[in-house]
């Protein structure tokens, strides 16, 4: 995910959203709370510091929001966090925050695309599925629709913003609430080959492993 911090600015808020040109903004994040955000923006900037005037190369793949099968379930991940939360019914309701998503096996290709194909030295790629986010909503009625008992309604604004007094990471979200983000991955559709696993099978299948 990238960080622009609160403004209206942010370019994942306008069509056709973020490509491999954009960075995180470091000086948008709040800290501690985004800590990770940060660390690995400037370790992929050092990493291109290092191999710049060099004979090494580089690919980079940035991945969005995380979907799909897991190998395990002891994991902290966000990506597992947000789908146990669905089927575990830890929310009565479910807020509309939008991602920009990706299958999980599909970064794994993409890894292995990165290090094989020649041409795909020297850049960056964005891994995004959907270029246009899919709402935590959406995915509780995909889930729905796939035959698991989750929750479905709509959890008001308002009382996401209450929750969010309680709970860090949701704060960090609350500039998108009820938006919607949008990737545009132009290096890493050109590495795909346009072909993606679809939103729906990530869904079902990581709730299923």
């Amino acid at each position: 995910e990238f960080g622009h911090g609160d403004g209206d600015d942010d370019p994942q808020l306008t069509s056709p959203g973020i490509d491999e040109s954009h960075w995180t903004d470091l000086d948008g994040l709040i800290l501690p709370a985004q800590m990770y955000m940060k660390s690995k923006t400037v370790a992929e900037m050092k990493a291109w510091e290092l191999v710049k005037n060099s004979n090494v190369e580089l690919a980079v793949v940035n991945p969005g929001y995380v979907l799909g099968p897991f190998l395990s379930l002891d994991t902290s991940s966000g990506s597992l966090v947000g789908v146990r939360a669905l089927l575990n019914k830890e929310y009565p309701a479910v807020p509309e925050l939008p991602f920009t998503c990706v299958d999980v096996r599909d970064v794994a290709k993409m890894h292995y695309l990165a290090a094989v194909q020649p041409d795909a030295a020297g850049k960056r790629h964005l891994a995004i599925s959907t270029p246009t986010s899919v709402s935590l909503h959406e995915m509780a009625v995909i889930l729905d629709e796939e035959g698991f008992d989750v929750p479905t309604g709509k959890l008001p604004e308002l009382m996401v913003k209450l929750i969010a007094v309680f709970d860090t990471k949701l704060q960090l979200l609350l500039p998108v609430l009820g938006k919607t983000k949008y990737g545009n991955a132009i290096n890493g559709n050109h590495l795909m080959g346009g072909q993606w696993i679809d939103i729906r099978s990530s869904l079902s299948e990581q709730a299923h492993s």
